[in-house]
């Protein structure tokens, strides 16, 4: 992911927790999604600003076991209060589909 997002003003984060905010939730394989206010969410990726370092695409992915241990919890890296009634979208994406920096960037640009 980071490699596919080298030339953009992005960065890359993992284990985010976001607070207050809109999600435009898409799951994967979906064109569309739905807005609904979300009090806390984990995500296993965020993609965020160089300068800010706000988030603009939270990623889950859609296959529950992959790069999980089962034995502890992931241990969450930044924990980000969303002020205000911004939107981020929170994309669900299925890393046995998605391979390689191009199909990454395929799947992330609309977003961004």
């Amino acid at each position: 992911m980071r490699e596919a997002l080298k030339d953009l003003p992005y960065a890359v984060q993992s284990n985010m927790v976001l607070s207050d905010f809109v999600a435009l939730t898409i799951e994967s394989g979906e064109s569309r999604g739905e807005l609904n206010r979300e009090v806390r969410k984990r995500l296993d990726f965020a993609i965020v600003t160089q300068r800010s370092a706000f988030p603009v695409v939270g990623i889950m992915l859609a296959d529950r076991v992959y790069g999980r241990d089962r034995r502890r919890p992931p241990s969450v890296s930044t924990d980000v209060e969303v002020k205000s009634n911004v939107i981020v979208t929170v994309l669900y994406i299925n890393p046995k589909t998605v391979v390689g920096p191009a199909m990454i960037l395929d799947v992330l640009k609309p977003y961004l």
